[in-house]
């Protein structure tokens, strides 16, 4: 539980790492499973990948949200609707 915690800190804010550890001291083994196969994404990576690309829907497939990615893919974010 503390090995998912400690190497992905750098992702979770500092004031809710111990209500994380607790959250995830109560969490059953499957869902435990869940939450440590997660790859967290470096969050200043997808800002800069959603300032220049955004309009071509990459930062939603890089987050897993292939249908935002494809409904902002077509006709550039529906005139740039999606954009804003």
């Amino acid at each position: 539980m503390y090995v998912v915690v400690m190497t992905n800190q750098k992702y979770l804010p500092a004031e809710k790492i111990v209500f994380i550890k607790q959250k995830l001291l109560n969490v059953d083994e499957e869902k435990f499973n869940l939450v440590s196969a997660v790859a967290f994404k470096a969050p200043t990576t997808i800002l800069l990948v959603s300032i220049f690309l955004g309009t071509l829907g990459i930062d939603r497939f890089m987050l897993g949200d292939i249908g935002m990615g494809i409904l902002t893919l077509l006709p550039l974010g529906l005139c740039g609707i999606l954009t804003i």
